[in-house]
């Protein structure tokens, strides 16, 4: 639901495939649609749903780099 309302183009499909692959937060998916925003802005294109999804995968990634090293 939080997809839909942050990107209203996106089919419920595709919200449904995000919201099942990716845990994110509120926090988190603002920074996709942070990304998302100035991808567009930069490209003048739309981001396809496959760039959108790789955003998701960078930012779990760039989480638990983020724990580790707090974690030593």
């Amino acid at each position: 639901k939080i997809w839909k309302l942050k990107i209203p183009r996106l089919s419920i499909n595709n919200c449904k495939k995000l919201a099942e692959q990716f845990d994110l937060t509120g926090g988190e998916i603002d920074n996709i649609i942070r990304k998302i925003e100035m991808y567009e802005i930069m490209h003048t294109d739309k981001v396809s749903f496959e760039k959108i999804a790789e955003f998701c995968k960078d930012e779990r990634w760039q989480l638990e780099n983020e724990r580790k090293k707090v974690g030593f």
